[in-house]
């Protein structure tokens, strides 16, 4: 069988793909995936109290809390926070702790969420889990803001929902700060490693002609790479979308700038 398929340049691939065509991938969530996967890593306090372990502390006037685990993603977030209690009569009996999840002005519903007081954990800690719904929100938000409120259920008839009121203690307010740009930087780093590894071994071939122009070319893209990626803002899908392309110009380039490297030994 033949094939009919035509190889095109990827000059020709760019110019047919125009603006309105990125724009409208972008818009569509086709570039979701590299927002998703430079937000879902566990990420801790790392601010208030001075950290024990791999665990972040904070410390309060009622309690020490220990952010255990937080992972966020663009469909949920996930949390688990341990809590020793430093005033015994701080719940009562029918009373629980709960944590509202802020991003700004916006509340994040939570999805479902739970919790043992600890003279039902292993530890002797009170625990708390929950998962956020994270789906609502425009934008991946680069930290979110816990209040704690102490919910109390006072029981009903029979067959009837207790009635809650809930107490919210915003003095104890934290932020947990989320990583996009973190994930940016690493991959920041990688690149330019990879670049650096390149000019390291034209260095060492000095002075000649070819590994001189490897030299320059390498010098010249990891500048380009530097001045791309510092006006990128990871939180927003389109300034990611744009400097995706620009990295797969760079990727491209590199064929141009080996193929000429080669041609100067006479390789090819």
């Amino acid at each position: 069988m033949t094939s009919s398929y035509q190889p095109q340049s990827v000059a020709q691939y760019f110019n047919e793909f125009g603006s309105g065509e990125w724009e409208r991938l972008v818009r569509s969530g086709a570039f979701d995936e590299v927002d998703r996967f430079s937000r879902s890593f566990t990420t801790k306090k790392a601010e208030r109290a001075d950290a024990q372990g791999d665990d972040k502390v904070y410390s309060f006037p009622e309690y020490d809390l220990t952010v255990k685990n937080l992972a966020a993603t663009r469909m949920n977030m996930d949390v688990s926070f341990g809590i020793t209690m430093k005033k015994a009569d701080l719940l009562g009996k029918d009373e629980w702790l709960y944590f509202e999840a802020r991003a700004g002005e916006s509340k994040i519903q939570p999805a479902g969420y739970g919790a043992g007081k600890p003279d039902e954990t292993e530890d002797g800690a009170y625990r708390f889990g929950g998962t956020y719904d994270m789906k609502p929100l425009d934008a991946m938000p680069d930290e979110i803001t816990f209040v704690p409120y102490i919910q109390k259920m006072t029981p009903t008839a029979p067959g009837q929902n207790p009635i809650t009121e809930n107490r919210y203690l915003e003095d104890n307010a934290f932020t947990v700060k989320l990583g996009p740009q973190r994930a940016f930087n690493l991959g920041r780093v990688i690149l330019t490693i990879g670049y650096a590894g390149v000019m390291a071994v034209a260095i060492s071939r000095l002075p000649q002609p070819d590994s001189l122009l490897l030299l320059v070319a390498q010098g010249v893209a990891l500048g380009l790479f530097w001045y791309a990626s510092a006006r990128v803002d990871p939180s927003q899908k389109a300034s990611i979308a744009r400097f995706y392309m620009f990295l797969w110009g760079l990727f491209y380039a590199q064929y141009v700038i080996l193929s000429v490297y080669q041609i100067t030994r006479g390789v090819v």
